[in-house]
């Protein structure tokens, strides 16, 4: 299973929503909540751990 559902599926679990993905031209990979960027590959130089994303998004009060 790619990555990314994985992740998609994790917060499906704790959030109760359908996170839609688009793929980036060079394999970056960035998480939005609401509009805000709560997570960057390209930034931080490797793949997020869905508990982070969900941290992320919380702390946003999403």
């Amino acid at each position: 299973m790619p990555r990314f559902k994985g992740l998609q599926a994790f917060l499906k679990g704790k959030l109760g929503v359908e996170a839609v993905f688009e793929y980036g031209a060079l394999g970056d990979f960035e998480v939005f909540a609401n509009g805000t960027l709560v997570f960057s590959k390209a930034k931080e130089g490797s793949y997020p751990s869905p508990p982070a994303v969900l941290a992320a998004i919380e702390a946003l009060g999403a």
